[in-house]
């Protein structure tokens, strides 16, 4: 699911999971993006542009979530590039609840064998033994005119439709789907709807709006069962959801669900997708950017996980794990990398892949390169140490270390820094030093109000800035006052 985030100045998407969430009458699943206030420690945004090989900067965007849940960082790992070389001592260290085990490195210097430091492991996202859309088949949406009526309503339904055309045969959607079975994709001749759209929408009536439309023949009924109806809204559209406890373009940018409809007689269940028109300002992305980038999430996670309330697929539904906290569909842990689709002029989101995070790089697809000819980008990471929820007390100042770790020799160090993403706290988080590099560490340090009620939570997601040539991943944590 997808949402939207201020982060300082900066409006940012982020993604978070509705698998905890209630769904409404008629409803079998749900997924939406939520949002939340964040402060930051650092000046800047946390990331420039991913772009792919040959490809341009597009801008990216970070992430958060108005979760609470908490979790779990799992075990250290650490690997050598190239042939063997610096030998490291293995240490097993625990604290809290949990414990990690690393494996001692030490960063390359001219002359010696880079070795990738000492690192927590990326996290996995399970197969929970849902459905999974193997070949779906995508229908745009879109309306001819806005909400009172103006023709050119929504000026983006030309791109949409092509937008459509083109992820179904990408190598972005081979890259992101097929590791969870999704393995080829159609695209249905798209609808334009002529008649205006409410300018007041509930989740109830968007279903109320696509079943009337099937009923009319304005709309195909599904005679595939895995064509995703996706549904583009006007920006003058406004969405409220109780579900989801929020207003579309305030709490949400789009979600996706699976809802039971009944058309003369019959049932289907249908899995759908509404993306709204939000224009963030200071989202580093423009207009039709945000839309492009918001259904290519909404796309990845309605084929992999199509029924996340009632019989989830690919999705983290564990609430001890702090990436379920941000989202836990596969779109929704990479919720701040975009990539400019190389060859075209759409913007993408990457997405989660567990085989990619099963090393030492980024876990999201695509991977990304630069140069002629393509090499893979160095990865910049940072990542706390630290428990499944890390027990804070009120009145003091909790001290976190961070890891910092390259998948190659860099030379510069690179500049770390943590964001509130939701508190019940008012919380104002450092870091020292403000950089890091392969095998060195930082303190974050976070002072807890004296006033914190016990049970109290909060959760932050640690950053790097690393710039247009590099790689790197955000990464979550969770406290919670005793």
């Amino acid at each position: 699911m997808r949402a939207t985030v201020a982060m300082a100045a900066l409006a940012v998407l982020a993604g978070c999971s509705g698998s905890n969430k209630a769904g409404s009458s008629g409803s079998t699943g749900t997924s939406s993006e939520t949002a939340a206030t964040t402060t930051s420690s650092s000046s800047g945004s946390s990331t420039a542009a991913n772009t792919d090989s040959g490809s341009t900067s597009a801008g990216t965007t970070t992430s958060s979530s108005t979760s609470s849940t908490t979790g779990n960082v799992g075990s250290s790992s650490g690997s050598t590039t190239n042939t063997a070389g610096s030998s490291g001592s293995s240490t097993t260290t625990s604290t809290g609840s949990t414990s990690s085990t690393t494996t001692g490195g030490s960063s390359g210097s001219s002359g010696s064998t880079f070795v990738v430091a000492s690192h927590p492991a990326w996290t996995h996202v399970p197969d929970n033994g849902g459905p999974v859309l193997d070949a779906p088949e995508l229908l745009v949406i879109t309306f001819s005119v806005d909400a009172t009526g103006n023709d050119g309503g929504y000026p983006f339904e030309s791109d949409m439709e092509g937008l459509g055309n083109w992820i179904v045969g990408s190598t972005w959607l081979t890259s992101v789907g097929t590791e969870y079975g999704v393995n080829s994709a159609t695209a249905a001749v798209p609808v334009r709807l002529t008649n205006p759209p409410p300018a007041q929408l509930s989740d109830t009536g968007i279903r109320a709006l696509l079943e009337q439309g099937m009923t009319a023949g304005t709309i195909p009924v599904p005679d595939n069962s895995e064509r995703i109806y996706m549904l583009f809204l006007p920006a003058d559209v406004t969405v409220s959801s109780p579900s989801f406890n929020g207003t579309g373009c305030v709490d949400f940018e789009g979600y996706h669900w699976m809802a039971s409809l009944s058309v003369n007689g019959t049932s289907y269940d249908v899995p759908y997708a509404v993306i709204l028109d939000c224009n963030l300002a200071g989202a580093g992305l423009t207009e039709q950017q945000q839309i492009e980038v918001a259904a290519s999430h909404e796309f990845i996670e309605a084929s992999t996980d199509p029924s996340p309330e009632s019989n989830p697929a690919f999705e983290i539904v564990d609430n001890a794990d702090p990436w379920h906290a941000f989202g836990g569909e596969v779109a929704d842990l990479c919720v701040s990398d975009n990539m400019r689709a190389f060859g075209t002029t759409y913007t993408v989101q990457r997405s989660w892949s567990n085989t990619a995070a099963q090393g030492d790089g980024s876990p999201c697809a695509p991977a990304l390169t630069i140069g002629t000819p393509p090499s893979p980008r160095t990865f910049l990471g940072v990542a706390p140490i630290a428990p499944h929820v890390l027990t804070v007390t009120a009145g003091q100042t909790t001290n976190i270390t961070l890891e910092g770790w390259s998948t190659a020799d860099h030379i510069l160090d690179w500049p770390v820094a943590a964001t509130v993403v939701k508190s019940d706290l008012n919380l104002a988080p450092t870091v020292t030093p403000s950089s890091v590099n392969n095998g060195t560490t930082a303190t974050l340090s976070i002072p807890i109000p004296s006033n914190a009620p016990s049970g109290d939570q909060a959760l932050l997601w640690v950053y790097t800035t690393q710039g247009t040539q590099n790689d790197a991943q955000w990464w979550p944590l969770v406290l919670q006052v005793q």
